[in-house]
């Protein structure tokens, strides 16, 4: 049985993280085996310059690296958030099974917040 969406609410955790230059980790350790990370949505922080973010997912195999969001444009004064179209606590954009990281990385830093819940598996 799935979780209702209050039982997801109390589960949500958000996570801010300086984007570098160079893959910067979102979480400081991948994902524990047997739990599922469900990523429901991404807050680039605009600040008066304007970049562009790459998001990958770390496999779990611990080596390969899948390309999620490439070139992904953040406009000067507005933050951009991935859903665009708005996010969904039972839609998440992206899942991490156990042994899997999130990373970004900009063409020039940025703040940034991914919002999520985790579930076993």
């Amino acid at each position: 049985m799935g979780l209702t969406r209050d039982q997801i609410r109390e589960r949500l955790h958000f996570q801010d993280v300086n984007i570098g230059t160079s893959r910067t980790a979102v979480f400081s350790a991948v994902v524990p085996e047997r739990k599922k990370r469900s990523i429901v949505a991404i807050v680039l922080i605009a600040d008066g310059s304007a970049r562009t973010v790459e998001i990958e997912k770390l496999e779990e195999d611990g080596t390969t690296y899948t390309m999620i969001f490439d070139d992904y444009n953040v406009g000067a004064s507005s933050n951009e958030w991935i859903p665009k179209a708005g996010w969904d606590l039972e839609h998440p954009v992206l899942v991490l099974e156990g042994g899997a990281n999130l990373y970004l990385k900009a063409s020039s830093a940025i703040a940034g917040t991914v919002i999520y819940w985790d579930d076993e598996l």
